[in-house]
């Protein structure tokens, strides 16, 4: 008698249908909106753009764009140079600059410096708020790190007890909140630092396994739903190794790049995360990826309607916000819309089985006919009568629909990684 042994694989794809739209927020007459460097998701789920230009921040809610001017709000001046913004639980914003910090609370400004408040340096590279209402403040000039808590300040070299290794930090790399666990990510030097309530814990860089990484490799960070923390890192031309994507599940550290995964480039700018899938961008201008259940699949000019290089240029950061991925570039926003939500349940909901999976050159089907399999553009690349012994040995490797009518014609559908 022959058993046949069944794995199945189910993934909530990214979905086919993937499209993308380029927009300059209307009503920019007198705006400069060039390099939107971040993006932020507002207490009523409205989404807050920092830009470079003479729109300091753009606000999308209700479908509407709304503009706050730099100079007629009394923010920095162009030039000052923003390097980061947050808002915190009260709905103000903080834009991180280079010499001060601009606070908005909706209807003006206040900006802060040593001159008027217990700030111990004016050049300000990050700043990260908490839920519970703790403000993180990151300095350059080998200042540290300042805890806000209410009135009271905690300023470096007078952090004690569990917290006492943060004196030890200068000048902050990168500086980021893992939302699960509401803990403070901080890079410095040959350390990462995970700040939580009552206690600091320290991972050496060395500990990845990456030949010569260092903090100025790390670019953005995100926390994806099984807890994993992911960093978006940056080659250097003498040892592209250095760059790609990392991951941190709390004991071991996995890196891809190009040398070992089929990742698009080592070079990464930004990402974010749906779920347990990772989305990033890289600094060569060649789309947008996700990595879903260790399959890299790209989405750039050649496969979708990404549009080429320009107008839009380097992508600075990205938002993840129901079923859009809003990227920030050179010269406005980039939105992916992504309908995945109702995928999971379909695909759960209507099991078609296939295997083996992962496969690398045939898929068998037993219970379905008039089989299709579609990539995550939509596209029929293979269709078949039966579901016996379909060869995909053509197909690149990546996710695939897999899709068929039972004898009550009831549509099934199921995913497979083609290795």
């Amino acid at each position: 008698m022959k058993l046949t042994i069944i794995s199945l694989l189910f993934i909530s794809i990214t979905s086919f249908g993937q499209s993308f739209q380029f927009v300059q927020p209307a009503g920019t007459s007198g705006f400069n909106v060039n390099n939107t460097t971040h993006i932020r998701e507002g207490l009523n789920g409205e989404i807050h753009c920092l830009t470079r230009g003479d729109s300091i921040i753009m606000t999308l809610e209700n479908n509407q764009w709304s503009l706050i001017g730099r100079n007629t709000n009394g923010f920095s001046p162009v030039g000052s140079a923003p390097t980061d913004f947050e808002i915190l639980s009260n709905g103000d914003i903080w834009v991180v600059n280079f010499n001060s910090i601009d606070v908005w609370d909706g209807s003006t400004v206040t900006t802060m410096t040593t001159s008027n408040s217990n700030m111990v340096n004016d050049y300000v590279v990050g700043v990260v708020p908490r839920n519970n209402n703790d403000i993180w403040i990151g300095y350059s000039n080998g200042f540290g790190l300042s805890k806000v808590t209410g009135s009271t300040w905690t300023n470096k070299g007078d952090f004690t007890g569990n917290f006492s290794p943060l004196n030890n930090i200068f000048t902050p790399k990168l500086m980021e909140r893992n939302r699960l666990t509401d803990e403070v990510w901080i890079i410095y030097s040959s350390t990462i630092y995970k700040i939580s309530s009552s206690n600091v814990t320290q991972y050496a860089i060395s500990s990845a396994g990456v030949s010569s990484l260092s903090s100025s490799n790390f670019k953005d960070m995100t926390v994806t739903d099984d807890g994993k923390v992911w960093f978006a890192l940056e080659s250097n031309a003498n040892d592209p190794d250095q760059g790609g994507l990392l991951s941190f599940d709390g004991s071991s550290w996995t890196h891809y790049n190009t040398n070992n995964s089929t990742i698009p480039n080592n070079s990464l700018s930004a990402l974010t995360h749906y779920g347990n899938r990772v989305v990033f961008t890289s600094n060569a201008e060649d789309g947008v990826t996700i990595l879903d259940n260790g399959v890299f699949t790209t989405y750039n000019s050649s496969n979708s309607n990404f549009p080429a290089f320009q107008p839009y240029g380097y992508v600075r950061d990205l938002l993840k916000q129901d079923n859009k991925i809003y990227m920030g570039t050179d010269a406005g926003i980039m939105i992916m819309e992504m309908p995945f939500p109702s995928e999971v349940s379909e695909l759960n909901n209507s099991k078609l089985t296939d295997y083996p999976n992962p496969t690398s050159n045939f898929v068998t089907v037993t219970d379905a006919r008039n089989i299709q399999i579609i990539d995550l553009l939509g596209n029929v690349l293979i269709s078949s009568k039966t579901g016996i012994n379909i060869d995909i040995s053509s197909l690149a490797s990546g996710v695939y629909i897999i899709k068929g009518v039972d004898d009550q014609n009831n549509i099934l559908k199921n995913s497979f990684i083609k290795k």
